[in-house]
């Protein structure tokens, strides 16, 4: 998972790619002119934090240009710092051995200032990198160390971060059920918190991944839509690629490839555009394995050949042996095996130190058939066993997996029942307890009463004497009360609206279900029609939504059609969800169509009210 930490990245939301060239303009000219050595570092810190989700590679220059001026005044506080973002601008950029480096240094300073945050999250960076070279063990220890030092400090956020990659080495493990429950209670504690929506966002992204892997291709792709709206928003470019990436690899798993290859293609001018070299080499291994199996063997052997040339040129690791298996799989389609041993062999070389599995597995067996093809037998039958081999391999530790899985889950739900039954306990001891106070307290009652009721009196008195002042602060305080009861009706409408289209889905799905069962019809077509008869006696929820909303927001509707006489009823309807701060999805809900046709409609309205490119619709309407 991408833990990316950044304090300020809230500043930047809203923000075109053309005001951050602009920005870091400014801040390299302001750089140029400083002399006082803090000073810089500073505006290159600034500098850093503009570019890190958007040119990562600039990014580093500026962090370690900062470090270097931190040792030069021997300021190891402005060293941490720098050489910390550096890690982190390295992790973005794929360069992992410089990400590991820079992080050792980062945590070798953290003691030395006690610096305990710093020190946890270089070890929360140090656990993912584990988890990519598939050191797992090592990556959960690492995350349980920063797990604790984080709650010590009372850094919830981090604790939640943390929790999130513990999720993700399960989720690297296999261990979906386990991996997605550690997710959903990130993610709930996260919401509650209000948190950073890039930490929400990377775990919507996860629960994707955990769709796909577990072969709901289709399911996975919302949650990457949704991860992928708040990237766009905060301009990171990094993960925009990422998740143009993945919503790509679930269409193409789909076999639609043409617009598998149209995901492909926005990630690759991302990455290309903000020297991205890692992700590049990857699109271009997905776009080559997509061409290969649309027949288009040209064009795959293109794109192939150009990841394998950015993986050696670059010194890339990751993903380079996916790249000769599946070179190995296109010179199979055209019929030279010898080509695709050449390239089967090295796969079969780059994953034996490091036991690749289902690398291994893979590699043996299409290199058999390619020795079958070449009438070598013994080879072939060589390569089948160790196939069959790593297959067996492969089931056991699934197996051993499945059963970590389990025990895990049956641990955790153990010791949740154990804390609910102390909590049972301590309050039945605490009921106890008031009990016992108030059977005191009414013994001792009595001898208090005459007194008691004498000062009651006295402050009825005194009420009386301040009732005529006080009539005026009632009627605000009911106004208010009443704005406040319309607030709360007005969500519970938009709600009600967004369901009712959802029943009128799933009712779409019952009447499939009951043309192809017409046995069940007679039993079900009177459950349906009550439904119906409810569904129409809540025609007039969108008056009643449009005269709440009215007195809440100031006669909204009246002041868009003072903006555009001819605004219609359904643009007005989508400005009012929009000023509800609803996300695209949940308005798709209620108009009962999908997401990118409220994107469009989003995008006329703002034609209609004439605002300009760098004017933000949602935040428009909220100042009417």
């Amino acid at each position: 998972m991408k833990v990316f930490i950044m304090v300020f990245t809230i500043l930047f939301f809203a923000i075109s790619y053309g005001q951050i060239e602009r920005k870091v303009d400014s801040l390299e000219k302001v750089l140029k002119g400083k002399s006082n050595p803090i000073d810089k570092i500073e505006t290159l810190e600034a500098l850093y934090l503009i570019l890190l989700y958007n040119n990562p590679e600039t990014s580093l220059k500026y962090s370690l240009q900062a470090y270097k001026i931190a040792n030069t005044i021997k300021n190891k506080k402005k060293q941490l710092k720098a050489i910390y973002q550096s890690a982190i601008s390295c992790r973005a950029l794929h360069q992992l051995d410089a990400a590991v480096k820079y992080h050792e240094i980062a945590m070798t300073l953290s003691k030395e200032l006690n610096e305990e945050v710093f020190y946890a999250k270089s070890l929360l960076e140090l656990a993912d990198i584990k988890r990519l070279d598939a050191e797992k063990s090592e990556a959960l220890e690492m995350l349980e160390e920063a797990k604790i030092l984080f709650k010590k400090n009372k850094e919830v956020e981090l604790v939640n971060i943390c929790l999130g990659n513990i999720a993700s080495v399960y989720l690297s493990n296999g261990q979906f059920k386990r991996s997605q429950q550690l997710y959903i209670q990130a993610l709930k504690s996260i919401d509650s918190l209000n948190a950073d929506p890039l930490s929400r966002a990377d775990i919507i992204a996860r629960l994707g991944e955990i769709q796909y892997n577990t072969g709901n291709y289709e399911e996975s792709i919302p949650y990457y839509n949704q991860a992928l709206e708040v990237y766009i928003a905060v301009n990171d470019n990094i993960w925009q690629a990422n998740m143009y990436l993945q919503i790509g690899t679930s269409l193409a798993a789909l076999k639609d490839y043409d617009t598998a290859l149209e995901y492909f293609f926005k990630s690759l001018e991302i990455a290309k555009n903000f020297g991205l070299k890692s992700n590049e080499a990857m699109v271009y291994t997905n776009i080559g394995s997509t061409y290969r199996e649309m027949k288009n063997f040209e064009a795959s052997k293109a794109y192939l050949g150009e990841s394998l040339y950015f993986h050696i040129k670059e010194g890339l690791t990751y993903n380079h042996i996916a790249v000769l298996i599946e070179l190995g799989r296109l010179h199979m389609d055209l019929n030279d095996p010898d080509k695709a041993i050449s390239f089967l062999d090295e796969a079969i070389n780059k994953s034996t130190p490091s036991m690749r599995l289902d690398y291994l597995m893979e590699s043996y067996k299409l290199r058999s058939s390619a020795y079958e093809i070449l009438k070598s037998p013994q080879m072939a039958l060589h390569d089948l066993k160790a196939h069959q081999t790593f297959k067996d391999s492969i089931f056991n530790h699934k197996k051993i997996q499945q059963i970590e899985e389990l025990k895990t889950i049956y641990e955790t739900e153990n010791k949740q029942i154990l804390l609910a039954l102390n909590k049972e306990e301590i309050e039945n001891l605490q009921h106890k307890s008031k009990v016992d106070t108030l059977t005191k307290s009414l013994y001792a009652g009595g001898m208090f009463s005459g007194v008691s009721l004498s000062i009651l009196l006295f402050f009825i008195f005194r009420q009386r004497l301040r009732k005529s002042k006080s009539n005026q602060k009632k009627l605000d305080l009911l106004y208010k009360k009443e704005i406040e009861y319309k607030q709360k009706e007005l969500a519970s409408l938009t709600v009600h609206l967004a369901q009712k289209n959802t029943f009128n889905q799933d009712l779409i799905e019952d009447l499939k279900e009951l043309k192809n069962d017409p046995d069940k019809f007679k039993l079900q077509f009177r459950r349906i029609l009550l439904l119906l008869k409810k569904q129409n006696s809540d025609d007039k929820d969108w008056e009643l939504f449009k005269s709440y909303f009215a007195d809440v927001h100031n006669d909204f509707d009246i002041k868009l059609k003072g903006i555009y006489a001819d605004i219609t009823e359904k643009e007005i309807r989508l400005a009012a969800f929009l000023r509800m701060n609803l996300s695209t999805k949940e308005i798709a809900a209620i108009f009962n169509v999908l997401p990118d046709s409220i994107l469009k409609s989003k995008y006329r309205l703002k034609k209609k009210l004439s605002l300009d490119k760098d004017i933000d619709l949602g935040s428009f309407l909220n100042s009417l």
